[in-house]
């Protein structure tokens, strides 16, 4: 299972990632919407993590964006 965690706070995201590869998850993690977004054009998880707080854009406006799509709804 392919899990993405978006948190801007390094050392959080790091935790999260962490800890879901050691428990046998495929994560990857990133710092704000646009890198998200940037991996997202080539990729899909099966789940993602999302901050509320992001420095572009907010957790709650990439969920939107991905329940409108109709490749990630």
């Amino acid at each position: 299972m392919k899990v993405w965690c978006v948190e801007d706070e390094k050392g959080i995201r790091d935790i999260e990632v962490y800890t879901l590869k050691s428990t046998g998850f495929d994560s990857e993690g990133f710092s704000d919407g646009k890198s998200f977004y940037e991996k997202l054009k080539n990729d899909t998880p099966d789940l993602i993590i999302l901050d509320i707080m992001l420095p572009d854009t907010d957790g709650v406006e990439i969920l939107k964006k991905l329940r409108a799509s109709d490749d990630t709804k």
